[in-house]
C-alpha cells in the first residue's frame, strides 16, 4: 500500500514561501526551500519620460535576457500588477480618493492582459478591478495582508472574493501574497494566538484555514530565510506550511515491462 508522503515536494516550483532578499544579500542567510524570489522594481527606474524607458535594472536581475518579450520567461513565476498607487499594491491608503479611475485601472489591466498570455499575473483586490468584475479580467490576486486581513470581515480578501463572485477563480489563476510581517516570528509558533500577543498588537487568524479558503500558492515570508529564522518545532510547522500550499505532484506508482535480454 502506497502512502503519500508530501515532503519530497517541498522544493517544487512555483509554491511555497518567497524570499525578496535582492540587493541586500547575495543568498538567503537560511537556506529554507523555495523555488521563487520576489524583487521590486521601482517605476522611476524603469520610466524616464513619456516617451523614455530603461529596463536594465530588470535585465540586471534576469541576466542574459535573449528578448525584450518577457511572456512566457520560464524564469519569471509571476508579475504582480502594482503600477497604480503605493507600495506595489494598487492602492493610495490612507488617501484612497487619490487612486486612479476605473478608466485608468481598466488601461493598465488591458495592457497586462493582452501582454502576458502565459505569464500569470496577479492584482492585489478582487473589487478594485477597473469597470470589469474580477472573472473578466485574465489574472491572478495576491493577500499582502495574509494571516491577518485574510479572511473575517466584509472588506476582507476572501470575504471580498465571495462578493464579487471570484471564489472559483484559483482553479485558473494563481493566488499568492506576503505574510503579515508583524507575525513572521510567531506564525508557525505551537500558540500563534498567544504568541504573537507578546511582539505585536496584530491579530493573527488561523493558518490552515487561510490556506484552505485562498487556495494560496505561494507567499513572501522572508523570516524563514533570515537568521534566526525558524528553528525545532517552529521549523517543522513552516515545513508544512509551505507544503500545503497550492499543488504536491508526485508519482505513487509506475508499470514497467519485463525485458528479457540474451544473447551478445
Amino acid at each position: 500500500m502506497y502512502s503519500f508522503n508530501a515532503s519530497p515536494t517541498i522544493w517544487n516550483p512555483l509554491k511555497g514561501f518567497v524570499p525578496y532578499y535582492y540587493g541586500t544579500n547575495s543568498q538567503p542567510a537560511v537556506n529554507f526551500p523555495h523555488s521563487m524570489e520576489n524583487q521590486y522594481f521601482p517605476m522611476k527606474d524603469l520610466i524616464l519620460g513619456s516617451n523614455s524607458f530603461d529596463f536594465s535594472s530588470i535585465d540586471a536581475i534576469l541576466m542574459n535576457v535573449a528578448s525584450n518579450r518577457y511572456d512566457g520567461d520560464i524564469r519569471i513565476g509571476f508579475w504582480q500588477i502594482g503600477f497604480l498607487g503605493h507600495c506595489g499594491e494598487w492602492h493610495t491608503s490612507p488617501n484612497i480618493t487619490y487612486f486612479a479611475s476605473s478608466y485608468h485601472q481598466n488601461q493598465v489591466l488591458s495592457a497586462f492582459n493582452s501582454s502576458f498570455v502565459q505569464t500569470k499575473i496577479q492584482l492585489r483586490y478582487f473589487d478594485v478591478t477597473g469597470n470589469s468584475n474580477a472573472q473578466s479580467w485574465n489574472v491572478g490576486f495576491h493577500d499582502d495582508s495574509f494571516f491577518q486581513d485574510t479572511y473575517g470581515e466584509a472588506w476582507m480578501f476572501y470575504n471580498t472574493s465571495v462578493t464579487v463572485g471570484a471564489t472559483n477563480q484559483w482553479r485558473n489563476q494563481p493566488i499568492g501574497g506576503e505574510v503579515r510581517p508583524e507575525l513572521w516570528p510567531c506564525v508557525f509558533s505551537s500558540d500563534p494566538a498567544t504568541d504573537c500577543q507578546a511582539i505585536t498588537t496584530v491579530v493573527p487568524l488561523n493558518w490552515t484555514d487561510c490556506v484552505q479558503l485562498t487556495h494560496s500558492s505561494y507567499q513572501w515570508l522572508s523570516y524563514a530565510f533570515t537568521s534566526p529564522g525558524y528553528s525545532g518545532a517552529d521549523y517543522g510547522r513552516a515545513i508544512y506550511g509551505s507544503i500545503m500550499q497550492r499543488y504536491s505532484f508526485f508519482v505513487s506508482q509506475i508499470t514497467a515491462n519485463e525485458m528479457n535480454c540474451s544473447g551478445t
